[in-house]
């Protein structure tokens, strides 16, 4: 019995890491990966006007309703187009990116899941604060917002979503981490 129990649990823990290993795989990444696989958003669009969309994000709750600090902050990442507009190219086109733990990277996947080009945003949910300590001394803090807009290009009518990653610095290499993906309808 013991033995069949622990067969058992052996042949779900090999299930649970078949669909967790690759779920984790897919939400971290090194940022020079997809530099190096997916065109820039820029090179994608030219000249062409395209449409942007600007997005409520819903990025943590907040009991006092104000800015939280990381250590505190109970990510919710809830996605929401509340308007569009039309831009027009040509864009700013990344051809060096500097990585930077204060941006976003938002990637335009097609129907297939396929990834047609990234783009690189400041992280709107950032605020910088700097208090006086115990000595009366000003120290620097980071603080977020737990409701922010997030403006995006959608880069052709092909583009069904945009994965939204934070950039992580893990002392080697900066790494994509998901924190959720924005739905997109383009009439």
């Amino acid at each position: 019995m013991d033995r069949t129990v622990r067969r058992l649990q052996a042949l779900v823990f090999l299930a649970w890491v078949a669909v967790a290993w690759p779920a984790s795989a897919q939400t971290e990444r090194p940022a020079a990966d997809l530099a190096g696989a997916v065109p820039t958003v820029a090179s994608v669009v030219a000249d062409a006007e395209v449409p942007q969309l600007h997005v409520r994000w819903q990025v943590a709750e907040s009991p006092s309703g104000g800015p939280v600090r990381p250590a505190d902050m109970i990510p919710l990442n809830r996605f929401a187009v509340v308007a569009r507009s039309s831009l027009r190219g040509p864009l700013v086109r990344e051809r060096d990116p500097q990585w930077s733990e204060h941006d976003l990277v938002v990637v335009a996947v097609d129907g297939t899941g396929r990834e047609t080009s990234w783009q690189r945003v400041r992280d709107p949910r950032i605020l910088r604060a700097e208090l006086p300590g115990p000595t009366g001394e000003l120290t620097g803090d980071v603080l977020y917002r737990p409701e922010a807009e997030l403006v995006v290009v959608v880069p052709d009518a092909t583009t069904t979503g945009l994965h939204v990653y934070e950039t992580h610095w893990t002392g080697e290499q900066f790494v994509l981490r998901q924190l959720g993906r924005i739905n997109v309808t383009v009439p």
